[in-house]
């Protein structure tokens, strides 16, 4: 754990060659030895392994034929059906298999020789088949429930042929035929033929074998088993070991090349276990943070509800105190009543104001051209009359395509914007309303010269109920800034204190289709 990354100097390097020419210079008639001499032992296993492994391949292919083919179909097989349909669909089934496993014939015989399906059709359905005779021996562990393969033998073509069985049992268990697999064993002719060769050779080779493979064995072996423990060893209890091959070739660059890497794997451990435990205390606070959610999302769930029963009855409250307004002749009393309606109608304002951000904003998406609708916004907010100190700065682009918004929605987020740069300057000032097209993206800038915003509350402008206002409920910016995340913009705002503020909308220009 605490090994670092050795970084290999430029000065060592494989001196190519000498491990080649130890090779060349003793390996040579070491080759030339064992070659001549094991090639007969081989080429005698080779031989019994291949057919130790043609049987087994044979044997598994009748066994799989044994398990694909139908047993009430293949009963119901007589003599003369060669061209029913049932029997077409067998020969269609062990010719599938046939073609996969490469064998030259498949066939379905019973207890008598008799054949009952052939892959080649060239042994009616009833007749003898008297090759299987030649395998009684073998058939009598088929017939008791085993699986069997012939001895080689030769075909009429010259070639070697080896059978493999298996037993077909009925739907009671019972064995009432076999499968039999025939395939050629053409590797065998080649081995029969090199085998003689190879005799010759391998006892003159077996003098020189036996002298040059001590010093190769030695030379090589010792070191490469150094570095098969220490590999096998590596990860095993956190240990990272390291070799100590003194050498100047191959297999000595080999060892330090292996100490370099378990070092990279010591260091690349080490981080991957502190990233894993940075990832797991990060889990940790994600967790909290989602507990955190939803009981606040079912408390604004409660609140939701809340509020909306509180705004039924200021309803009510709001249309009993415009009829007390109509009735009442007092001009002290008609003030007092002005001055109830006023505070319930703020008060409703602020209720709605809360339903609107506690909802989750559903978009009514239509192209919408972004200029008309900042002119209407503009208007909503400014008139001679209210804000006549207001000095106006508009730039808008020549042309804009339409671009996919919810129109009221977004209407909504311009007014709270722009009243929120009026609301700044008091005493009059410039509103400014840039547009600014950076493809994919669509800029709205709202600015003002107003008193600016503190650093302190920068952080904290689009929390909800957060205000600097005497009179705010610190709603408008905050359902702004959802309904701008709801159209996958965002707003950035710059703002310096006592020179005012700047408000950025970036509004996608395209949407991709749900």
């Amino acid at each position: 754990m605490d090994a670092m990354r050795e970084p290999i100097p430029k000065s060592i390097e494989p001196r190519r060659g000498r491990l080649l020419w130890r090779v060349l210079s003793l390996y040579i008639p070491l080759l030339m030895g064992i070659f001549a001499l094991s090639g007969w032992f081989f080429f005698h296993s080779t031989q019994q392994a291949l057919d130790a492994e043609l049987s087994k391949r044979l044997t598994s292919v009748a066994q799989v034929v044994a398990s694909t083919l139908n047993p009430q179909y293949v009963s119901r097989i007589q003599p003369g059906d060669e061209g029913s349909s049932l029997y077409r669909l067998l020969i269609s089934d062990i010719n599938r298999i046939k073609t996969a496993t490469r064998v030259k014939d498949i066939y379905v015989f019973d207890p008598r020789n008799r054949v009952l399906l052939d892959a080649d059709e060239e042994t009616p359905i009833g007749q003898e088949y008297l090759l299987l005779k030649l395998d009684q021996r073998e058939l009598e562990g088929v017939w008791k429930g085993g699986a069997a393969t012939s001895t080689l033998y030769q075909g009429s073509d010259g070639k070697l042929y080896k059978s493999g069985y298996a037993p077909l049992r009925d739907g009671r268990g019972l064995i009432f035929a076999a499968v039999g697999v025939e395939a050629g064993a053409e590797f065998l002719d080649v081995i029969v033929k090199v085998r003689r060769q190879m005799l010759f050779i391998a006892l003159f080779s077996a003098f020189i074998a036996a002298a040059a493979s001590v010093l190769l064995v030695r030379s090589i072996v010792t070191p490469l088993n150094s570095l098969v423990m220490a590999v096998e060893s590596i990860g095993q209890n956190e240990a990272y070991p390291k070799v100590d091959i003194q050498r100047s070739d191959e297999i000595g660059y080999l060892g330090k090349r292996f100490n370099a890497m378990v070092n990279s794997l010591a260091e690349k451990d080490r981080l991957l276990t502190e990233m894993y435990q940075r990832e797991k205390d990060r889990a940790d606070v994600l967790q909290d943070e989602v507990r955190v959610k939803e009981r606040l999302a079912a408390l604004g769930e409660m609140s939701a509800g809340i509020a909306h029963e509180i705004r039924n009855p200021l309803g009510a409250i709001e249309g009993f105190t415009e009829l007390l307004e109509r009735r009442v002749t007092d001009p002290a009393a008609k003030e007092w009543v002005r001055e109830i309606l006023l505070e319930v109608k703020n008060l409703n304002r602020i209720v709605t104001q809360f339903l609107t951000f506690v909802r989750e904003p559903h978009l009514k998406l239509e192209p919408t051209d972004m200029i008309t609708l900042t002119r209407a916004a503009i208007d909503a907010v400014l008139t001679t009359e209210n804000h006549p100190k207001i000095r106006l700065a508009t730039h808008f682009p020549d042309k804009l395509p339409p671009i996919p918004i919810d129109a009221d929605l977004l209407k909504q987020s311009l007014v709270n914007l722009i009243q929120n740069g009026v609301e700044a300057m008091p005493d009059g000032g410039d509103l400014g309303i840039h547009f600014e097209t950076k493809d994919p993206w669509l800029l709205v800038a709202i600015s003002d010269s107003g008193h600016g915003i503190e650093k302190n509350h920068r952080d904290r402008l689009f929390d909800p109920f957060f205000t600097t206002k005497k009179e705010g409920t610190g709603l408008g910016l905050a359902i702004t800034h959802r309904i701008i995340q709801a159209h996958g913009g965002k707003i950035d705002v710059d703002s310096l204190s006592g020179k005012g503020s700047c408000f950025t909308v970036w509004l996608p220009m395209k949407r991709d289709k749900p």
